[in-house]
């Protein structure tokens, strides 16, 4: 007989309600559940049920909390971390390492008798873990690349809604700033970038498809990288100015 003790620390409120309806589903009976500790006994067979308990548990209950918890790491606005939590759920609706889990903790739990969930989650296997941050990572630039694509198609509709007879084409004029900000003009056209959107300005010129590139670089050195991938882009088009200190 196995006299095996289920602890938490971040879900002990969470543990005992999760717990008693998949002990229970599964045929796996708690002599002790408290908050933050649930104590169940089984035999040597019983240790595959409790291991599904286990999976099921981490996998189901406790993937909506461990995702958010790598979620609010993101420098993101709460209404972007709230779209991306939702993009993420959809990614990991499926398991394909669930075997592996399950065997994993079946291994553990007849070697140890104390089980402690976010600890056997985030430092003994991190297959779950891994897989989560994956999707994070996945839906975070499915939302950005969806971002970017309403900003191109905000450009198109205000260079569709200018007459060609108000505003001369004579190029575009990129001036990029210290801070990471950068203006982007062109006829008629003013566009305003702060500094998380400066990767965007290649989207946006390619949309603006302008005859010639004027950059005037302000960065004092930082903004190699961008004018680096804008003479990539546009070549013999463009135009640098640099303007150090």
């Amino acid at each position: 007989m196995y006299l095996i003790s289920i602890m938490s620390i971040d879900y002990k409120r969470e543990l005992p309600v999760f717990l008693k309806r998949r002990l229970e589903k599964n045929g796996v009976r708690a002599v002790r559940s408290e908050e933050g500790l649930v104590q169940v006994e089984v035999e040597r067979d019983g240790i595959a049920a409790l291991s599904k308990v286990l999976a099921d548990l981490m996998l189901y209950d406790l993937r909506p909390f461990e995702i958010m918890r790598l979620i609010n790491l993101l420098p993101k606005e709460l209404r972007d971390k709230g779209i991306i939590f939702q993009y993420s759920l959809k990614i990991t609706s499926e398991c394909h390492t669930r075997d592996l889990i399950e065997k994993s903790i079946a291994e553990y739990l007849l070697a140890e008798s104390v089980f402690v969930v976010e600890g056997f989650l985030r430092f003994r296997n991190t297959i779950m873990l891994e897989e989560w941050a994956a999707a994070v990572d996945k839906a975070g630039e499915e939302h950005l690349l969806a971002v970017e694509y309403r900003d191109i198609l905000k450009t198109l509709r205000l260079v569709n809604s200018i007459d060609a007879t108000d505003c001369e084409d004579n190029g575009a004029v990129v001036i990029l700033y210290g801070d990471g900000s950068c203006t982007i003009t062109m006829g008629c056209i003013r566009i305003e970038c702060c500094k998380v959107q400066q990767s965007r300005i290649i989207s946006l010129l390619v949309t603006l498809a302008p005859m010639k590139v004027t950059v005037y670089d302000l960065t004092d050195g930082s903004g190699i990288r961008i004018t680096n991938i804008l003479y990539a882009v546009f070549n013999k088009a463009m135009t640098l100015y640099v303007m150090g200190k």
